[in-house]
C-alpha cells in the first residue's frame, strides 16, 4: 500500500515540475516579447517628438 502512495506521489511531483517549468518557459517569453513591444512604443514615442519640434 505505502509503496502506491509513493508511486502516485512520484507521478504528482513529476507533473507539477514539468508543469512549473513549461509555465515558467511561457512567462520569460511574454516578458520578453513585453520588454520589445515597450522598447517599440518608446522610440515611436521618441520620433513623435522629433517630429513635433
Amino acid at each position: 500500500m505505502l509503496s502506491i502512495v509513493f508511486m502516485v506521489a512520484g507521478v504528482f511531483f513529476s507533473i507539477y515540475g514539468f508543469i512549473n517549468k513549461s509555465l515558467q518557459k511561457q512567462v520569460e517569453e511574454i516578458k520578453g516579447r513585453d520588454r520589445q513591444w515597450q522598447q517599440g512604443v518608446s522610440k515611436d514615442l521618441k520620433d513623435e517628438d522629433k517630429d513635433v519640434q
